[in-house]
Formats: structure tokens, sequence, C-alpha cells
């Protein structure tokens, strides 16, 4: 009956899969297809923004829909290989917040880059920003929070990284 009432598949509130095709109005004159968009898992876990948080429960606390082409334009893999995670503490303001959900792209960690990347480091996982030496390869990871100390001239092998932040959702106060 929700599907009905909003014009979305069932798939997208976790029913079965259509037989036909059903339209979304996404906004006036645009129409489209529920198979234009890619269903992302929340999981029930977070980064911290601080110092560490254990990751817990990685089962999924909710499917999250995005238009297929947007995801496309942002990532550099797979849709299957996004997770949107919940950030926790105050270690990247003013760029990420307590409480932020970011999208993570498990794909994009193999060729680092300077960005935001979560970070898994003695079972605790981080969200933080790194910067890599263009001569030496290695790494400076930072907070963007000045209040919390960084780790220059890291080994690259010594930082398993999860992947690589492509978005950011806040909830507005």
């Amino acid at each position: 009956m929700l599907a009905e009432h909003f014009g979305i598949s069932e798939r997208l509130l976790g029913g079965p899969e259509d037989v036909g095709t059903r339209a979304v109005m996404a906004r006036p004159g645009l129409v489209q297809r529920a198979e234009d968009y890619v269903l992302i898992p929340q999981l029930a876990i977070g980064a911290s923004a601080g110092h560490g948080v254990e990751p817990g429960d990685e089962s999924p606390l909710a499917v999250l829909a995005f238009q297929s082409k947007w995801v496309r334009s942002i990532t550099s893999g797979r849709p299957d290989a996004l997770t949107v995670i919940g950030v926790e503490g105050d270690s990247m303001l003013p760029t990420l917040a307590d409480g932020d959900q970011i999208l993570v792209d498990t794909d994009d960690r193999e060729r680092l880059r300077d960005g935001i990347y979560v970070l898994r480091t003695d079972d605790a996982l981080l969200v933080k920003r790194l910067s890599v030496n263009p001569a030496s390869r290695r790494l400076t990871i930072q907070s963007d929070n000045e209040a919390y100390p960084s780790w220059d001239d890291c080994d690259p092998a010594g930082v398993q990284v999860v992947g690589r932040v492509v978005w950011v959702g806040r909830r507005l106060n």
C-alpha cells in the first residue's frame, strides 16, 4: 500500500521484485522508473571522528535509494561496493559532524589520493583526511578539527583503508 501511495517499487521498501514496471514521480514533469534507483545499505556502525570506535554489528540498519545516474557520477566502482555509515565524534569538524551519514566507496581504496577515508586500525573504525606525499607516497592522517593530533609520515602498508568517503548527508536542526 505504501509503494502504491508513493508511486514507487515495493522493492525500494524491502518488498519482492515487481512483476511490472512502476513509474516514480521524482518532481513535476520528470518521471523515473524504479529500476533507475540503486539500493545502498545503511549499516548499523559508525566511524569515529575522534579516537576510534569499535565497529560492532555490521548488519544493515536500513536501505537507502539513490538515483543510479547520480551514483555513477560520484563513484569509481560498483554500486554494490557502497555503504552508508554514521559519523561519531567531532574530530572532523567542520567537514563532518557527529551524526552525519557518509557514503563510503569500498572499491576506491586501492588508488590512494588526497581525500577523506574510513580507516580500520586496531579493530576500530576512523574517518580521517589522508594526504599522500607525491614523492615518497607516505601518508599524513589528520583530523579537520585542529584540537586533534595528526599522524605524519605513515607507511601506507600499515594503514588499512576501508574506503573513500564520497558523500555526506546531514540532518539540519
